[in-house]
């Protein structure tokens, strides 16, 4: 058969040519809700010598987000470009009851600066126990962190895993995205260090506003 032979049939099998689109992935909800039980099962039992946090990384690239703005009528906003593609990756953790976040910038997020994020979380917090909240990322399994956890320096931590395909279970996902709307929505940066700049700004602006970190990521009483 030829190849516009094989058109047509599709054609009448009620078939058409068009480009896939993304479709997002949705968890088991008899895991999330097994997941929201355990963790408040966990909340209720924290004292002063454990903290609980939520983790999670992200990248923030210097192409920009471009976003809807205010323009004069007539006319579209251009945001310059330099064309390359610079990026900074960050860790994080928040404390979802006292607004507390962590942060550690990094080249890329891989198994090694993650063990780096952890022994930074153990430095601030010498003397408690650290329970993370985290999701199922390939670096959080690394065989470097396994054996990490297993070893006198991991004693200090638990983990609890995310079900598959639930971000929104975990709030500082909501602070990576007020960061992307402050540092790369419809803004230029030249390099990796004007990123890391814009970056510390927001930090620091974090640091000094708990409760408008609490507000952001919806865990206000």
């Amino acid at each position: 058969m030829s190849r516009e032979g094989i058109r047509k049939l599709l054609h009448r099998l009620r078939l058409s040519w068009t480009r896939p689109t993304d479709k997002l992935v949705k968890g088991d909800p008899v895991l999330q809700a097994a997941f929201e039980k355990e963790l408040e099962f966990i909340k209720k039992r924290i004292t002063e010598e454990i903290v609980l946090l939520h983790v999670d990384e992200t990248r923030v690239r210097a192409y920009q987000a471009l976003r809807t703005t205010w323009a004069e009528v007539g006319s579209q906003k251009q945001v310059p470009s330099y064309g390359h593609h610079a990026h900074v990756s960050i860790f994080g953790a928040v404390d979802v009851q006292q607004g507390d976040v962590v942060f550690h910038r990094a080249s890329s997020a891989n198994a090694e600066t993650f063990l780096d994020f952890l022994r930074l979380l153990k430095e601030k917090y010498s003397d408690r126990f650290i329970v993370l909240v985290l999701d199922n990322a390939r670096i959080h399994h690394a065989n470097m962190v396994q054996a990490f956890l297993q070893s006198e320096e991991g004693d200090a931590f638990h983990f609890i895993f995310l079900p598959p395909y639930s971000p929104h279970l975990n709030p500082i996902e909501r602070l990576w995205k007020w960061l992307k709307d402050e540092v790369i929505a419809n803004i230029l940066h030249k390099d990796q260090n004007d990123i890391a700049q814009s970056i510390a700004r927001f930090e620091q602006h974090v640091l000094q506003h708990p409760d408008e970190v609490l507000r952001r990521i919806g865990c206000t009483a």
